[in-house]
């Protein structure tokens, strides 16, 4: 048993071309935005933040649907980027790595900002998230075009939502 999880887990480090392991990294990737989806749902950390009415953000659940599909796409991102020619990446740079580093904050984004009730966090990780994605998709674009457009949609989906709360921010003030 203990060889067969271990086996698992060194297969999604390093995945197959086949189709195996795109479908063993979809697996792992949208499974983690399924349980965060239901921790965030059963924590009930899907609350607005104080300063966003209601209908200005997507419904939570459309909100989930969204981040799975980001998630997907990080994980079609993952394995383009795993099944790449060795030498094409620096010693120095791991590239599957900083898809895997970016996707554990994407993950961890609903609890550093305490369940989106701390609007200064929020902004934060949306920053933060809009640098990373970018700085992510410039790194990938002169090598692998399509990995770059998977890894920057997280960023167009943040901009967006920070706009939503920028927008509302302005009409409460004035």
């Amino acid at each position: 048993m203990r060889h067969y999880f271990s086996s698992i887990f060194t297969s999604f480090l390093s995945p197959s071309p086949k189709l195996k392991g795109l479908v063993l990294c979809l697996a792992v990737f949208l499974g983690s935005t399924f349980v965060l989806n239901g921790l965030i749902f059963a924590f009930d950390f899907n609350d607005r933040p104080v300063a966003i009415a209601e209908g200005v953000l997507p419904a939570g659940h459309v909100i989930g649907a969204v981040w799975s599909v980001l998630f997907a796409a990080l994980a079609f991102a993952y394995w383009l980027v795993a099944n790449r020619p060795q030498g094409l990446w620096p010693a120095t740079f791991t590239p599957q790595g900083h898809i895997l580093a970016f996707t554990g904050f994407c993950l961890s984004y609903p609890v550093l900002t305490l369940g989106f009730r701390v609007g200064s966090l929020v902004v934060a990780g949306n920053l933060i998230c809009i640098v990373w994605s970018g700085a992510l998709a410039g790194y990938f674009a002169p090598h692998m075009r399509r990995v770059a457009l998977l890894v920057f949609m997280p960023a167009v989906w943040v901009m967006y939502v920070t706009y939503l709360i920028a927008m509302t921010a302005m009409m409460n003030e004035g």
